[in-house]
């Protein structure tokens, strides 16, 4: 497991850092006589004009560094993990946790599940808010860790028990209003999970929430079931998708009227679900729950259009496939409707069914390696070009989930496999790359 300590991964050459002599693979252990917990600390230690600095070279001697600088000015430097003194985990037992769902025997970092404050400020990782002791309420307000991103769930405290399979030590509402009073932005998740937090546990939900002052948004997002399943829970049928939908709407048409936003937004895959058209951009305001898959569809699509003037005819009959999961072939429909309007360009989905999951799960992002081997078999073309989103990649690397490369990809299938961006203006660059080979 990895080890969360304050190492410096680089030093910018001209920076403030290196002129005093830091190196990359040292620990910056303390500012001003105070541990540093996380990079957090780092960021409002190092703001002060003077500064000491305790660091431990590679081989653990300890040394003082100071310097006098302008306020806010950085040093110039980059760790290796965002947190030093260890990722919080979560211990709830949600009964939809996708972590829960992993399949046995995968890479450690997959069965990890954090509900880590901190993240939730720096990255957007959504928290529960039930493993924040004082000191963690405390040192948010105190520090203004604005915005954080909250999973609720459900505010009856009966099912929200059920839900989150543990009791909390204080009300969910309790905590919100706490962090509201204090001036923290907050935006916030349902994963709804059918017969258990929707119907009468949403509609309270969403109006408790809604009368939180501090709260800029709130995202309904369907729970992800793998075939390591709860066996008591079950997917969204499309008219139950259809149904939320309406209900979104509904509330959108209130709070634009009471709170000038919509406030209320459900995330693509209930659109996909229902085959209902994607709202308009201007209905998703500032994209604030993107992150979420909420917006994604929309802004993926208006992206292609922006950036289609790069395409043009081809002058050779090419054949691309778009590498995608069962959802991501219907939000693409329009992309490849448009492209296969250029000459001699023959664009299609490939849309991978996921057996390493299970066939439940249909977002692209959960694809394996071994699971686009086996379609390309199925589906190869001589001389097609097959397109991967880079979505499915883990961060710098070139493996997916399952630990296969993408030159373990092409050389199984003996496909020309290409990674692309994961945008509407990539794949457009990447699209008019191959045409350009083609002349």
């Amino acid at each position: 497991m990895k080890k969360y300590e304050p190492i410096i991964e680089y030093v910018c050459p001209d920076g403030l850092g290196a002129q005093i002599g830091l190196k990359a693979g040292e620990k910056l252990l303390m500012i001003n006589d105070t541990v540093l917990r996380d990079i957090i600390d780092y960021q409002y230690l190092s703001a002060d004009e003077n500064l000491k600095l305790t660091v431990a070279a590679k081989d653990g001697g300890e040394r003082t560094l100071r310097i006098t600088k302008n306020e806010d000015e950085d040093l110039g430097i980059g760790f290796q993990s965002a947190v030093f003194d260890g990722i919080r985990k979560c211990q709830n037992r949600c009964i939809f946790c996708f972590v829960d769902q992993m399949i046995k025997g995968q890479r450690e970092t997959l069965y990890l599940k954090d509900d880590d404050y901190r993240l939730s400020f720096l990255y957007g990782n959504y928290i529960t808010l039930t493993n924040l002791n004082e000191a963690d309420f405390t040192r948010i307000k105190e520090q203004k860790l604005s915005p954080l991103y909250i999973s609720v769930h459900c505010l009856d405290a009966t099912m929200r028990q059920t839900v989150l399979g543990r009791k909390e030590a204080r009300h969910i509402v309790e905590s919100l209003r706490e962090l509201s009073d204090a001036g923290i932005e907050m935006h916030g998740q349902i994963v709804l999970a059918p017969g258990y937090n929707d119907g009468k546990y949403l509609t309270e939900t969403v109006e408790g929430i809604a009368a939180i002052s501090g709260f800029r948004s709130l995202a309904l997002v369907p729970v992800g079931l793998t075939k390591c399943k709860n066996p008591a829970l079950r997917l969204y049928t499309e008219a139950e998708a259809k149904a939320l939908i309406a209900l979104t709407e509904t509330y959108q048409q209130r709070f634009l009227k009471e709170k000038d936003t919509r406030f209320l937004f459900a995330a693509d895959e209930f659109y996909l679900l229902a085959a209902a058209p994607i709202p308009a951009h201007e209905d998703y305001e500032d994209f604030s729950q993107i992150e979420n898959g909420v917006g994604l569809v929309r802004q993926f699509e208006e992206d292609y259009f922006l950036a289609k003037d790069v395409l043009g005819d081809f002058a050779k009959e090419t054949i691309v496939y778009l590498i995608t999961g069962f959802h991501g072939a219907k939000a693409l429909a329009p992309v490849i409707a448009d492209l296969q309007g250029i000459k001699n360009l023959h664009v299609k989905a490939l849309a991978v069914e996921n057996r390493f999951f299970g066939s439940s799960v249909t977002v692209t992002g959960l694809l394996t390696g071994h699971d686009i081997i086996a379609a390309l078999a199925q589906n190869k073309e001589e001389g097609a070009f097959y397109l991967l989103p880079d979505v499915l990649l883990k961060h710098h690397t070139d493996l997916l989930l399952d630990g296969v490369s993408v030159a373990e990809i092409a050389a199984e299938s003996g496909c020309d496999v290409r990674i692309t961006e994961t945008s509407g203006m990539a794949l457009a660059d990447t699209v008019a790359a191959i045409r350009e080979e083609r002349i």
